[in-house]
């Protein structure tokens, strides 16, 4: 079972006319996801092997510290994926 979402961070401003990042964090791993350091989208594929649920969320930030958590944040939005396993097709009688 593999299965992918694309994740999207959206601002109204353009990061490239300052010294902020657009960033999605992968807040259920502790770990970046994507950085972003032009324009007002920042776009991520994501894929899982196993079911579950991880909170991501996109951020507009001084450009991140890989090795920490998000600091420093302007802006935050977050949302929840939960991948499903998938049932076999019911057999036909």
């Amino acid at each position: 079972m593999s299965q992918y979402v694309t994740l999207t961070a959206e601002t109204n401003m353009d990061v490239a006319a300052g010294s902020d990042w657009i960033s999605v964090f992968d807040e259920t791993d502790q770990v970046y996801l994507a950085f972003c350091g032009a324009g007002t989208i920042c776009h991520v594929s994501v894929t899982r092997q196993a079911a579950g649920t991880h909170d991501y969320v996109g951020l507009v930030s001084a450009k991140p510290d890989i090795a920490l958590s998000p600091s420093g944040v302007q802006a935050v939005a977050g949302t929840f994926i939960t991948w499903k396993q998938s049932s076999p097709p019911s057999p036909h009688s």
